[in-house]
């Protein structure tokens, strides 16, 4: 049963988890239904602010003008380029200052929908934040990554990705003030907000993943992806995901390596060749 009562409550809403697995959509979701501001995905501050605080400033005006920066409104980048940190407080202590004075300067309940965020708000545990953390099937993120031309180059870095954040979803589903989400359940979890199939729900979504967002509904009534027999074999087979591999002869793994060195050529390929065949169909 999903509890809203902290989340409607709460002036800061952090969503994270799983890259492809809803983050923008239940972001975009909130800002509607809560009436909050919607915050563009700004992780190269927040990551700043969490590790390398001392670089603050240089981050910020570099951050501003990249592609996800431009996106940003005045009264954000003012914020941001005002905002001063306590370089003695402790990294947890210092990322939930960072954003309660960015709620502060808004006026309004935040949301913000970085799939990073798990890593970064790991340590935070404040009553007045609540957390919305998103998980899906490694096999249905990496098909959706395909579809894409950013993110994991090869099924290792997929594997890696995915074991790092379930074990956090693992160690934070009983947090306080935080809710973990499968991606096929977020139709409920629309519906408990009360929202209306509606496509302008996106509209205030920045351009570059607005486009990929138009159809949303689309998209999350057909939750599962199809993908090769021989990808799906990698993922079968992955120490983590399924433990048969350390019971495999010489040969079967020596063959789950020309598999995994296949995919991700592949994978590599289309990641860097991709925008050339683009430019030439339009």
């Amino acid at each position: 049963m999903i509890d809203l009562k902290n989340l409607k409550e709460s002036k800061i809403i952090l969503v994270g988890g799983m890259d492809r697995s809803g983050t923008t959509k239940i972001g975009s979701l909130i800002s509607k239904q809560l009436d909050a501001y919607l915050i563009p995905e700004i992780f190269p501050v927040s990551l700043c602010v969490l590790n390398y605080p001392e670089n603050y400033y240089n981050e910020v005006k570099k951050f501003l003008k990249s592609y996800r920066g431009k996106e940003i409104d005045q009264q954000l980048k003012t914020i941001l380029l005002n905002l001063e940190l306590n370089l003695e407080l402790n990294s947890s202590d210092r990322i939930l200052k960072f954003w309660d004075k960015i709620q502060k300067g808004i006026g309004k309940r935040i949301v913000e929908t970085s799939p990073i965020n798990l890593e970064i708000t790991a340590g935070i545990n404040d009553n007045n934040i609540s957390f919305i953390y998103l998980y899906r099937d490694i096999k249905d993120i990496w098909s959706s990554h395909k579809k894409i031309f950013w993110g994991p180059s090869t099924p290792f870095d997929m594997i890696r990705d995915f074991e790092r954040r379930l074990t956090l979803l693992n160690s934070l589903k009983n947090k306080n003030n935080t809710i973990v989400l499968k991606y096929n359940l977020i139709y409920d979890f629309e519906k408990l907000l009360g929202w209306k199939e509606d496509s302008s729900n996106f509209s205030d979504l920045p351009s570059f993943t607005k486009e990929q967002h138009l159809n949303i509904d689309k998209k999350f009534k057909s939750v599962s992806y199809n993908i090769p027999s021989y990808e799906e074999y990698v993922f079968d087979k992955s120490s983590f995901v399924n433990l048969e591999l350390s019971n495999l002869n010489i040969y079967q793994k020596f063959f789950y390596e020309i598999i995994i060195f296949l995919t991700s050529i592949k994978r590599i390929f289309n990641l860097r060749f991709s925008s050339f065949f683009r430019k030439r169909n339009k």
